[in-house]
């Protein structure tokens, strides 16, 4: 015999109260890291902002990312390699990007937040990782 369910109680269901502006503040806020950047971390931001602003990196397009001249010379294997890897440095880059002009541009060096540190730190890891393999392939 099947169930016979009840309708809710409508009277006492969970209400949406609204939220304190200052609550509110509060959990827009970003956390800081309060250990700021190292000078080296930094120095990789300003340079990666430097070449967006200059055109000289497009965030949107992976190949502006590759030394063509190194890419030229490489394997088979490294070529395609760096063609995913830019994939996914221009991902980065982009979140990078946004990061860097909610945050207000240049106080972000001053406060950075944990999750552009870790976006920084992972990016240039990531790189280095890829260079010391596959040689000096990426012009950040």
């Amino acid at each position: 015999m099947p169930q016979i369910h009840e309708p809710g109680n409508k009277d006492n269901d969970t209400k949406i109260l609204p939220v304190d502006s200052d609550v509110q503040e509060m959990v827009n806020t970003p956390p800081v890291d309060p250990d700021g950047f190292t000078k080296e971390e930094e120095d990789f931001l300003r340079m990666i902002m430097m070449m967006i602003s200059d055109n000289r990196i497009n965030p949107l397009t992976p190949s502006t990312l590759i030394n063509q001249v190194i890419y030229e010379q490489a394997s088979q294997e490294a070529k395609g390699k760096a063609d995913l890897t830019s994939i996914s440095f221009c991902a980065r880059i982009r979140d990078m990007q946004n990061l860097y002009e909610f945050s207000g541009g240049e106080a972000l060096y001053v406060k950075p937040t944990y999750q552009i540190k870790n976006l920084v730190m992972d990016l240039k890891y990531r790189k280095e990782q890829f260079e010391n393999k596959y040689g000096d392939m990426f012009l950040i």
